[in-house]
């Protein structure tokens, strides 16, 4: 979860496979931005930039925010590649 007051800064995350056995897929990630009290369901780009490899993703999320906002940023899950979701 993240908090921007400011000028409109990008969150980012980082999303490890420590089991090295089911990789997340970079398709299913599911984040709620909340902005001033509303909600906004967010799973693709060009608000999400993802990069990586098979085992790490680096994900960053864009502002879609304005300064003087009040920003929540909660990644809600991840599924992997063999479907299996993932509540962090």
């Amino acid at each position: 979860m993240s908090f921007v007051s400011c000028e409109p800064f990008p969150v980012s995350f980082i999303v490890v496979d420590t089991t090295h056995i089911d990789s997340p897929d970079p398709s299913e990630l599911y984040f709620t931005i909340e902005v001033n009290g509303l909600d906004t369901t967010v799973t693709s780009p060009p608000v999400l930039d993802i990069s990586g490899t098979t085992d790490s993703l680096y994900i960053t999320v864009n502002p879609i925010w304005s300064e003087g906002d009040s920003v929540i940023v909660t990644l809600d899950s991840i599924f992997t590649i063999r479907g299996c979701k993932t509540i962090p």
